[in-house]
This record gives C-alpha cells, sequence and structure tokens, in this order.
C-alpha cells in the first residue's frame, strides 16, 4: 500500500471524532453543571430568606398592636429572622417603619431587607467571589373603612366584648370592636345574635356563626387595637371647686336637676329632667331610676362621673338624652373620668324601645352592661368601655353622627403582606 493510498484512508476515517467533541466541551459541560448546581442552591436559599424577611415584617407589624416602639418591632423582627433559621450575625439587615422604599414608600407598615453572603460550592473556578442575596418583605398596616359604634377596650380580658343571653344586636351601619387578644376576645353565646357591618377583635372571637355582616366576609381575628377615641380629653378643670347642688321637686315625684355639680346620691321614682344645655358632675354619688315606670331626659347635656360616681337604670325606664353639638365635649351624653372611676364599678344601663340616646357613652375604666335598646328615632348612638356587655335587644347607629357634632371612631388596622 502506497502512502497516498494510506494518506487517503486516513483522512476519510471518522473514528474518534466524538472523544474529541467531548473532550473539548467537557469543561464547558462542567461548569454549566456548576453554574446550574449553584444557582438552584442559590434559588433554594433565596426562598428561605424570603420567607424569613415576610414573616419578620409581619410581626414586627403585629407588634405595633402593643407599643409604637421602633426599638420593640426591630426586636420582634431579628426574633422571627433567627426563629427562620437566619444567622443575624453573618446577613445585613434592615428595618423601617413607617415604609422607606418602593411602590408603598411613605405608607404605615414595616419593611424588612435581608442581605446574605452566599459561597460558591462547584462554580468558584468560573466565578470569582461571593454572591450577595438580596430579599425584602412589606407588611402594610391597613386601616379599616367601617366606622365603630362599639369598642370594648380591655387589652386581655376574655369576652371584653359580649353578647349574651337572647340578646338581638342591631348595628346594621358601622361596626364593632374588641381590643383584647384573649382567644374569645367577641363572644356571642346563647341564642344571642349581632348583625353589623363589619366586626373586629385583637384576639378571638367565640360564637362567629350568630354574626352577620353587612360590609365584611367575616369578623377580623388579629386585628390591630383600636386606639381610644377620647383619650385627649379629661374631666372640665375646677369642678372639685364647685358647690354641690340638690335635685328640685315637682308633682307627682318629679324631679329636675339643674347644671352642676352633685355630691348626694339622687333616686327617683318618677320623672327626672336635666336642664336643657347642662353639665351635670356625679361626684363619688348615684344616680338612680329606682321605677320602670320613671324616665330620665335632657337634651344637649353632658354627664360627668368623678370619683366613683355612677348611674343605674331599672329595665324598662325611659330615656331620652342627647348630647351637645358644639365645645370640647361635643357629642358625649356621658364621660367617666378615668384618673379616679374604679375597674370594679359596673355601669347598669337599661331602657326600653322608645329609648333615645344620642351621642357617645364613655366608660374607659369600667364594665358597661347594657340591657335595652335605642329607638329608631336616634341619629347616633356610640358606646366605648373598658368591657361591653350586651344582654337585650338594642341597636346602635352611625347614621347622624357628624351632624350630631359625635367623633368618628375608627379601629386603627390589620396588617397585610404586600409586594415591595
Amino acid at each position: 500500500m502506497t502512502g497516498a493510498v494510506r494518506l487517503r484512508e486516513l483522512r476519510a476515517d471518522n473514528a474518534g471524532n466524538s472523544a474529541i467533541v467531548f473532550a473539548l466541551l467537557l469543561p464547558m459541560i462542567v461548569g454549566g453543571l456548576a453554574l446550574a448546581t449553584d444557582f438552584g442552591m442559590w434559588r433554594m436559599s433565596g426562598q428561605r430568606l424570603q420567607l424569613a424577611a415576610d414573616a419578620a415584617a409581619v410581626a414586627a407589624a403585629h407588634e405595633t398592636y402593643l407599643t409604637d416602639d421602633v426599638g420593640a418591632l426591630q426586636f420582634a423582627a431579628m426574633g422571627m429572622l433567627h426563629e427562620n433559621g437566619l444567622d443575624i450575625a453573618d446577613a445585613t439587615i434592615t428595618i423601617n417603619t413607617p415604609v422607606a422604599s418602593g411602590n408603598h414608600a411613605g405608607k404605615e407598615g414595616v419593611q424588612v431587607s435581608v442581605t446574605q453572603r452566599q459561597s460558591h460550592f462547584f462554580s468558584s473556578l468560573l466565578m470569582g467571589g461571593d454572591v450577595d442575596l438580596t430579599r425584602e418583605a412589606t407588611a402594610l398596616i391597613i386601616e379599616p373603612t367601617e366606622p365603630l359604634c362599639i369598642l370594648a377596650l380591655d387589652p386581655t380580658e376574655p369576652a371584653a366584648l359580649n353578647v349574651t343571653g337572647t340578646a338581638d344586636v342591631a348595628i346594621p351601619d358601622c361596626a364593632v370592636q374588641s381590643n383584647s387578644i384573649a382567644e374569645n376576645g367577641l363572644e356571642l353565646n346563647g341564642s344571642s345574635t349581632l348583625t353589623s357591618s363589619c366586626a373586629y377583635v385583637s384576639g378571638g372571637v367565640y360564637g362567629e356563626a350568630n354574626i352577620t355582616l353587612n360590609s365584611c366576609p367575616a369578623v377580623k381575628t388579629g386585628w390591630r387595637r383600636a386606639s381610644d377615641p377620647y383619650d385627649d380629653l379629661d374631666v372640665p378643670s375646677g369642678i372639685d371647686q364647685m358647690p354641690c347642688e340638690t335635685p328640685g321637686h315637682g308633682p307627682r315625684r318629679s324631679m329636675t336637676m339643674a347644671s352642676g355639680r352633685y355630691c348626694s346620691d339622687i333616686s327617683s321614682n318618677g320623672d327626672l329632667t336635666l336642664e336643657s344645655g347642662g353639665t351635670f358632675i356625679i361626684d363619688g354619688v348615684t344616680l338612680r331610676l329606682r321605677s320602670a315606670n320613671a324616665s330620665l331626659v335632657g337634651e344637649n347635656v353632658t354627664i360627668f362621673f368623678v370619683n366613683g360616681g355612677t348611674i343605674v337604670l331599672p329595665n324598662g325606664g325611659f330615656v331620652d338624652l342627647t348630647a351637645k353639638t358644639a365645645g370640647e365635649y361635643s357629642g358625649l351624653i356621658m364621660f367617666a373620668d378615668r384618673d379616679t372611676q374604679p375597674t370594679d364599678l359596673n355601669v347598669q344601663l337599661n331602657g326600653q324601645a322608645d329609648t333615645r340616646l344620642e351621642g357617645a357613652l364613655y366608660f374607659p375604666n369600667q364594665t358597661v352592661n347594657y340591657v335595652g335598646g335605642s329607638s329608631s328615632d336616634s341619629g347616633c348612638t356610640h358606646l366605648v368601655a373598658r368591657q361591653v356587655n350586651l344582654t337585650g335587644n338594642s341597636s346602635f347607629t352611625n347614621a347622624q353622627c357628624s351632624a350630631l357634632g359625635v367623633r368618628e371612631i375608627l379601629g386603627r388596622s390589620g396588617v397585610l403582606l404586600s409586594a415591595s
């Protein structure tokens, strides 16, 4: 065989080509696999980092239910990051409130940004330096849109807002809220029912099947505590220097009360009429109607309770009270002093179908037992107390509160995890 023939045969032979191509491509294949493996691990790390950031933002936002202290919010966020397996010492963490950047910048909420350095496991020969993974989460504080007609302020007591017995409570145009974090912070038992626009509770609800809501799909549990709507108000100064008044007596056991301070028990078996436009200080004594046939009537009045003063209305008694529509205490029918009223002094407010209470009833330290209703003539009835027990058929409304000078009460908020 000649050399020329041998050369032609060698040139035509393609055996071993695949091995050569494979040898040339092997570094690229290995590098690609290394990158794919590392990218997969980084993706999993990123998902874990995102879950940790989400949990931290929500935890810090929920902490605002208890405090406005930024340090406490940061502590809650850090704790949740640690619980989710993040090595805090090996991460860069930024916590902002309100939201600092993104679509929701400036809004009330908590924004958590977490950056953690990831090492190359297989691709270090192809890529120099480590990779920084950053994940961000934003938890917004969402304000409710429905105003409140009933607010129970107690932060921990079970059944702080309680509807019991055979009570049928109708609040069609406004909401109710319990600030209690107890698992039954809002409770309905027996055959009682509640109809309202929405219902909010910082803890949980018992008896939800008996609740009908007109504007919300379900009771909002785990909700942020509502602020005390009258926390900025105190009883008038100098009332302890006012002279003590006594009621006037009229025919058929009727009585009248002039505007002023009362330091002795007031007990009526008949009609009790308050001076129109008056301010009444019940100082350490009891204002009481003793008969179911008795009545309490007053137009444009404010009644203050101080030093253990209280009111007791009997079942079936007729009540027709309206608040002043202007001035510092506009919209308030009854105002209990938060500094001198004991928490164990319950308030008994009973009425009948024709009861008319136009304005707000405010007892921040006390339990109000509310029996009996408010008539369809009432344009605005609000009840704010430490605890509220509703034990009879009653109604509350927000329909004309603005026109009557009554403050709108809005719950504070819930927490919504949102895209940044």
